[in-house]
C-alpha cells in the first residue's frame, strides 16, 4: 500500500485543492493528478528521458514568453549552464548539433 505522508498534506500544497479533506476536495485532488499524469505521459511520448528539469523550462517558457536566459534561472533556480543545456535541449538544434525537441526557440 502507497500513500502522501500527512506532512505533505497541507492547505499550501498546489496540488491539493481542499485541506478539510472533503469528499469534493478529493475528487478535485484525484482530478489534478490525473491532469499532471497525462502532462507526464505527453512529455514521456516526446522522450522517454526527459528530466523535470526540462519540463520545468518549458512549462516557465509557455506560461510568459520571451524570457531571457536570466530570467529562467530566477524562474527555476537552475544555474545558467543547466538552462543553457535545457533550453538547447528543448530547441531545434541540441548541443553538439544534434537535433532537439524543437518545442521553443532562442535567438
Amino acid at each position: 500500500m502507497v500513500g502522501v505522508p500527512a506532512l505533505l498534506k497541507n492547505p499550501n500544497n498546489p496540488l491539493q485543492s481542499d485541506p478539510m479533506n472533503t469528499t469534493a476536495g478529493h475528487q478535485a485532488d484525484h482530478k489534478a493528478a490525473r491532469k499532471l499524469l497525462a502532462l507526464i505521459d505527453e512529455f514521456s511520448k516526446l522522450d522517454p528521458e526527459m528530466q523535470i528539469q526540462q519540463i520545468a523550462v518549458f512549462l516557465h517558457i509557455m506560461e510568459k514568453q520571451d524570457l531571457t536566459m536570466g530570467e529562467v534561472e530566477q524562474l527555476t533556480g537552475l544555474s545558467s549552464s543547466s538552462v543553457s543545456r535545457n533550453v538547447a535541449a528543448l530547441s531545434k538544434v541540441h548541443r553538439k548539433g544534434l537535433p532537439g525537441h524543437d518545442l521553443i526557440y532562442c535567438i
